[in-house]
C-alpha cells in the first residue's frame, strides 16, 4: 500500500494526464532558469530525506501565521520537491511542474499571494481546492545569495484570507531562515570535502 503522499502523487499525475485542467498546464520557465536551476543543483538538496531544520522553519510558520499547513519546496524545471510539510502529508514528494502554485512563484522574486485559490482560473480545478478545501496560499521565494528563486516556503489555510505587512515581513524572515539553512550544508560539505582533501595531501 502506498504511503500517503505516494497517493497523492498518483491522484495528482492521473489527474494531469487525464484532462488539461488549468494547474497540469505547462508553467513558463523564469527568464534566467538557467542560472536558477544551477544554483539549485548547487545545494544538493533534491530528493534528500526530511531535516528537522526544515521541519522546525516550517512548524514555526503554522505557528507565526496561524495557518493549516506550510511546506518547504524546491522547484526544478520539471518538478517541485517538498523538503517539508506540516499540516499535510506531502514531505518527501515530486509533483510535476504546474501541480502546486509554487510551480508559478518562482517565476519572480515577488511573493505570490492568493487570498483564495477557488477564484484563481489555475488553482481552482487542484485536489487542494477541491479536496482538502484549501483556499488560501502565500508563497515567499526563497533567495539564493545570487537573487535566483529557488522554490519557495509556503502557507496554507482553508479560509479564504490576506497576509497582512507583518504577517508577510514574517514570512519573509522565515524564507531567509531556510536559505540560512541551506548555505550552512552547502560550507558544512565543502568543509568536509576540504579537510578529506588536506588529508590526502598530509
Amino acid at each position: 500500500d502506498p504511503l500517503p503522499h505516494e497517493r497523492c502523487v498518483r491522484r495528482c499525475h492521473v489527474r494531469v494526464r487525464a484532462r488539461p485542467l488549468p494547474w497540469g498546464v505547462a508553467v513558463p520557465p523564469p527568464t534566467n532558469e538557467a542560472a536558477r536551476l544551477a544554483a539549485l543543483a548547487r545545494y544538493r538538496v533534491l530528493d534528500t530525506p526530511p531535516e528537522e531544520a526544515f521541519d522546525r522553519i516550517a512548524r514555526l510558520a503554522t505557528q507565526v501565521l496561524n495557518v493549516a499547513c506550510a511546506a518547504v519546496n524546491f522547484v526544478d524545471a520539471e518538478r517541485t520537491f517538498t523538503k517539508s510539510c506540516q499540516g499535510l502529508e506531502l514531505a518527501g514528494a515530486s509533483l510535476p511542474a504546474g501541480a502546486i502554485p509554487c510551480s508559478w512563484a518562482v517565476l519572480t522574486s515577488e511573493p505570490l499571494l492568493i487570498e483564495d485559490l477557488s477564484t484563481d482560473p489555475r488553482f481552482c480545478d487542484h485536489p487542494l481546492v477541491t479536496g482538502r478545501h484549501l483556499r488560501m496560499y502565500a508563497g515567499m521565494p526563497l533567495l539564493a545569495p545570487g537573487g535566483e528563486v529557488l522554490g519557495t516556503l509556503c502557507v496554507l489555510d482553508p479560509q479564504v484570507r490576506r497576509l497582512d505587512a507583518r504577517e508577510q515581513d514574517s514570512l519573509r524572515s522565515l524564507a531567509a531562515l531556510v536559505t540560512d539553512q541551506l548555505e550552512l550544508r552547502l560550507k558544512t560539505r565543502e568543509l568536509a570535502q576540504a579537510r578529506a582533501l588536506q588529508a590526502l595531501v598530509d
